[in-house]
């Protein structure tokens, strides 16, 4: 029964993740099942981890050695969860909201792995009125509390901090939506206008012609505007190797802003995927920090700078699996980005499941950000989205060469390392304060009890 109720559970899960939002309260509850049974729960977590990993089951058709490490990595990472649960469920102070902390910094450790693709509970919701609580607490802070709050009410824990943890986030929600729906909207600042295209080129294009040449077309438009965005490796070519397809970029830039997704060759030889940014005064690169392995392990790791200076604002550049890590928006820069600019290559998986799990993981991270972002894709999707993780501007063409032209009023600056460290330290404070309240309610019903038991 737990080896079944875990396997079900894992499916639930990766359903979740593919945008099937009310499969995850069925998939946590088979958790909190798996969580209390007799059996080894390192064993079970491992078995949910192999089936949760059908969340990216498209990576096996692209490439077999990838599906089998990243199923291979999803049962590593549940197996360790659940005996860093296991441990935690002997320790009778042990509380729900304890455990939905402990899963919440899970998630977060398994997001800072370099090389993976993490799935985060609290991101599902970005499409219900939760996403509030995504834009406060982070992804991370909605999975502690949605575990936590799910914990307390299937223990039927009714102490008074529990009933403050469950209700105050849902009437925050709650006074957040009416505020928003009496908001006046206010005149927008100047809107820059940008342009966002798409290739649509499939590989046998690239073998039998020159796309740089048809990004060139595309982007000829009968006046300036502030910015023109290619997507990811957009025309194939390496940066500082092929010399003659760079005099054509840079001389186009000199006349018009572009950003374009790029690789180049590192010092030591090898490719680097990245970005680059050119206008009359320059090149500014950065480098892609996220590999999914073994997909790309032909890449070199990144280490330049993820922001630039644009004509309109500051922009923090993500290059693909760089969006699908929450830490990707933690702005330490003395100068947060006010921009968000995710570049993706999805050809290989165009118009499937994970195309659109790309999309909304973008959305969440504009949501954490507080900023708006521009979501440019090689084959099928070009996305404005605002600061509130909406989708303003859309198009979509699987294969099919196109470009969006969109305003972007900037007028705020992405929330610092400072507001994210205040947040977490916060929980953190909130957890250690129910820890021990409970550890002396316990502490009081021992001495009860022995008190009960003495002989009159």
């Amino acid at each position: 029964m737990s080896w079944g109720a875990a396997l079900l559970s894992g499916i639930l899960l990766a359903a979740a993740h593919r945008g099937i939002a009310w499969c995850i309260v069925p998939g946590l509850l088979l958790v909190f099942f798996v969580l209390r049974s007799g059996y080894p729960l390192w064993r079970l977590g491992c078995l949910l981890g192999l089936s949760e990993s059908l969340a990216i089951y498209e990576v096996w058709s692209i490439d077999s050695s990838a599906g089998f490490f990243g199923m291979l990595e999803f049962a590593v990472f549940r197996a360790l969860m659940f005996w860093v649960f296991d441990r935690c469920l002997k320790v009778h102070q042990a509380s729900p909201w304890l455990l939905g902390g402990l899963w919440s910094l899970c998630e977060a450790v398994h997001a800072a792995l370099p090389f993976t693709v993490p799935n985060v509970i609290g991101e599902i919701f970005i499409d219900s009125p939760l996403r509030f609580l995504i834009g406060w607490f982070g992804a991370w802070g909605l999975s502690g509390w949605l575990v936590g709050s799910m914990g307390a009410l299937l223990s039927r824990d009714r102490c008074k901090q529990s009933v403050l943890y469950l209700g105050a986030p849902l009437l925050a929600v709650l006074a957040a939506s009416v505020l928003k729906a009496s908001h006046n909207e206010q005149p927008t600042d100047v809107e820059s206008q940008i342009v966002l295209v798409r290739g649509g080129a499939t590989d046998e294009d690239y073998r039998r012609e020159d796309i740089a040449l048809r990004y060139l077309k595309l982007s000829e438009l009968p006046e300036s505007v502030d910015l023109i965005i290619w997507p990811e490796t957009a025309t194939g070519k390496v940066w500082n190797r092929d010399y003659p397809w760079m005099n054509d970029v840079s001389s186009f830039a000199a006349r018009q802003p572009l950003l374009l997704g790029a690789s180049r060759l590192t010092e030591e030889g090898s490719l680097a995927n990245g970005a680059l940014y050119l206008d009359e005064s320059g090149a500014q690169m950065l480098d892609k920090y996220r590999r999914v392995w073994p997909i790309e392990q032909s890449y070199a790791e990144g280490a330049l700078s993820r922001d630039i200076q644009t004509r309109f604002g500051r922009a923090r550049i993500l290059i693909c699996a760089d969006a699908l890590d929450p830490w990707s928006t933690v702005s330490l820069a003395a100068k947060p980005f006010q921009v968000l600019i995710v570049l993706a290559d999805a050809s290989r998986f165009a118009g499937s499941g994970l195309a659109e799990m790309h999309l909304r993981r973008t959305r969440v991270r504009a949501l954490e950000a507080g900023t708006p972002a521009l979501f440019v894709e090689q084959s099928s999707t070009l996305a404005l989205i605002d600061a509130d993780g909406e989708v303003e501007r859309l198009d979509q063409a699987i294969r099919e060469p196109g470009r969006l032209r969109v305003g972007l009023s900037l007028s705020g600056h992405a929330a610092t390392g400072g507001y994210w460290l205040l947040v977490w330290s916060g929980m953190l404070l909130a957890l250690g304060i129910d820890w021990r309240l409970r550890r002396r309610q316990i502490k009081s019903t021992k001495i009860s009890e022995a008190a009960n038991e003495m002989p009159s």
